[in-house]
């Protein structure tokens, strides 16, 4: 079944699909076209790290009761997480301990930017479940595809966008 949708869908993608010599130039036309160019102030807020004021506010932001990706943790977790770090604790001789989320996803989603996405990991990797749309089950062509992406890569491609949405 599996095999059956992925040839389906490959094929469907690639149905009415441009040659490669026109999209490119369809794609230089448009970018020709756009007139608007980020100020020297907006590119350098830009390449600038990411902070941990970025990161509070959309894990604030994240839904509840939505689907997690291939490593099925849900944005509930981050968010507990969060919370749960945010106190204090004590080790066995009485030394103040304390997790500090924020701090470090804030890390690990700033060196996510400048080096990339580690080659093994499946940070970015989806889980494609079809969902039945109507009449026959029997017919691949009556579903839908969805992928489900890890929380945590749709967390950080929301930190992205906000930081973008600044700049427009």
């Amino acid at each position: 079944m599996a095999e059956l949708a992925k040839e389906y869908y490959d094929n469907l993608q690639r149905e009415g699909l441009a040659p490669e010599e026109e999209r490119e130039q369809a794609l230089k036309t448009v970018l020709e076209s756009i007139t608007i160019k980020l100020k020297a102030a907006d590119k350098t807020e830009l390449e600038n790290n990411l902070t941990e004021d970025n990161i509070e506010e959309v894990l604030k932001l994240l839904p509840n009761g939505k689907a997690p990706g291939t490593d099925g943790i849900p944005y509930e977790f981050w968010k507990w997480v969060n919370d749960k770090s945010k106190s204090t604790h004590k080790d066995p001789e009485g030394n103040r301990i304390q997790f500090e989320f924020i701090k470090c996803l804030t890390t690990v989603y700033n060196d996510i930017e400048i080096y990339g996405v580690a080659k093994d990991s499946c940070f970015a990797e989806g889980l494609l479940n079809p969902l039945h749309n109507k009449k026959d089950r029997r017919e691949i062509a009556n579903y839908r595809p969805i992928t489900l992406l890890n929380c945590n890569y749709k967390a950080f491609t929301k930190v992205l966008a906000l930081k973008l949405a600044q700049m427009v």
